[in-house]
C-alpha cells in the first residue's frame, strides 16, 4: 500500500482545489473591496483569511506541502481571472502559501504549529510591501520603509521620528494576529472535522507528521 505521505487522493486533491480557488475569489472581490473603501490592515485581513484557509487545508490532508498545492491554485485561479495585471498580489499568495508550509514543518504539536504557521503568514503580510513593491516592482526599500513609518506614525499618533516604536508597534499587531490566525485555524479546523465526515479525517491524522 502507498504512504499516504507521498500521495493525494483525487477527493483530496479536489477538496485542496476548492479551498484554493476560495482563497482567489477572496483576494479578487473582498479585496477589490476592501482597497476601495481603504480600509486600514486591508492586506493584513486579506492574509489572516488566507492563512485560515491553508491552516483548514492542512488540518484536512495533513500532508506536507498542502499549503503550497492551495496556494498555486489560488494564485493560478487569480491569474486566469485578473491576468498579469495582479501578478504582485500573486506573488504574495505563492510566498504566503510557502511561510505557511514552513511553520507546519516544526517538530512541535499540530496546535503550536499552528500558531507558529499563522504567525510566519502574517509576518510575509508586514515584509510583503518591501519585497514585492521595493524590490521586484523597483520603487526602492527606502522609500516603502518611508511610507511604512508615515502611515504608522498616522495610526499610531507619532512622530516620524519614533521609527523604533511604530515598526515595533506594527511588528505586534501582526505577530498577534498570526496567533489568533494559528488559534482560529486550528479551532475551526476540529469543528469542521466534526459537522464534515471525510473517511481519513481524525485526530491521529491531524498529529501525523511527514518526516
Amino acid at each position: 500500500m502507498m504512504d499516504r505521505k507521498f500521495f493525494v487522493s483525487l477527493q483530496e486533491m479536489i477538496l485542496l482545489a476548492l479551498l484554493g480557488a476560495l482563497w482567489a475569489a477572496i483576494e479578487i472581490h473582498i479585496g477589490f473591496l476592501l482597497h476601495l473603501v481603504k480600509l486600514p490592515f486591508a492586506g493584513l485581513l486579506l492574509t489572516f483569511l488566507g492563512v485560515l484557509i491553508l491552516l483548514v487545508g492542512r488540518a484536512f490532508v495533513p500532508q506536507r506541502g498542502t499549503a503550497i498545492l492551495i496556494g498555486l491554485v489560488a494564485s493560478f485561479s487569480t491569474f486566469l481571472f485578473l491576468g498579469a495585471i495582479v501578478i504582485y498580489p500573486i506573488i504574495g499568495i505563492i510566498m504566503e502559501s510557502i511561510f505557511v508550509e514552513i511553520g507546519l514543518a516544526f517538530p512541535f504539536s499540530p496546535r503550536i504549529d499552528f500558531q507558529i504557521s499563522g504567525v510566519l503568514g502574517m509576518l510575509w503580510s508586514f515584509i510583503h510591501p518591501f519585497i514585492v513593491q521595493g524590490i521586484i516592482a523597483g520603487l526602492g526599500i527606502i522609500k516603502i520603509y518611508s511610507i511604512v513609518v508615515g502611515k504608522g506614525a498616522r495610526l499610531f499618533h507619532l512622530a516620524p521620528q519614533q521609527v523604533i516604536a511604530i515598526l515595533a508597534l506594527l511588528l505586534s499587531i501582526f505577530v498577534a494576529a498570526g496567533l489568533v490566525a494559528g488559534i482560529v485555524g486550528w479551532n475551526l479546523s476540529n469543528r469542521l472535522r466534526n459537522v464534515v465526515s471525510y473517511p481519513w479525517i481524525n485526530e491521529k491524522s491531524l498529529r501525523r507528521k511527514a518526516v
